[in-house]
């Protein structure tokens, strides 16, 4: 029997499986990505060849998903738009897979434009999470290994993304306009009766 893994294209690490045996080549290819993504090179699916036997999902097959460039740009708008209304953005995601992405995409758009608004990365894990992918970039797409060879800096050491831990809980808000979309938040410890 041979067992050979490769790229799902989904998440940092995530793999798909070819499966030999004898005359049969069975192919274990679940939460797959075919579209290149600012972190993750796409899967290599398409390298296997008219497998005996495909194990997949559909989840997302009756979706129509916009492009890339649509995706971002409606997100960064409708991010602004909230900013300026003086409003906050929550984006639920999950620990891993979703928030690298979202990360790397805002904390580089927040670069580029210079705004003054904090990125929060909010969750128990995160430091752990980030401080593991840091020294995974060779996993990364190409255009994270690229950027990290033409520049030596390491694209997960955020500029504008702070991680915090949900453990804390914003009681005092000290709100300063400081540029075009500044504002402060005083972060201070939960208060235990929370719990009780």
């Amino acid at each position: 029997m041979i067992l050979n893994a490769s790229n799902a294209g989904h998440t940092l690490g995530g793999a798909i499986w070819k499966i030999k045996k004898d005359t049969d080549d069975i192919v274990y290819a679940v939460n797959w990505n075919h579209k290149k993504e600012r972190h993750l090179n796409p899967t290599t699916l398409i390298e296997v060849a008219r497998p005996s036997l495909l194990i997949t999902d559909a989840r997302n097959a009756d979706c129509l998903q916009p492009t890339r460039s649509r995706r971002d740009r409606e997100l960064i708008e409708t991010i602004i738009q909230t900013i300026h209304g003086q409003g906050i953005v929550m984006i639920p995601t999950d620990s891993t897979s979703r928030i690298l992405e979202l990360a790397l995409f805002l904390d580089s758009y927040w670069m580029e434009e210079r705004i003054g608004t904090p990125l929060i990365w909010l969750s128990p894990t995160g430091e752990r999470v980030r401080a593991a992918i840091k020294g995974m970039l060779e996993w990364c797409g190409d255009a994270v290994t690229n950027a990290f060879d033409t520049t030596r800096e390491n694209p997960w050491e955020f500029q504008y993304v702070f991680l915090s831990c949900p453990y804390f809980h914003c009681t005092n808000y000290e709100w300063t306009e400081n540029s075009r979309y500044s504002r402060k938040c005083q972060i201070c410890p939960l208060d235990p009766k929370l719990f009780s």
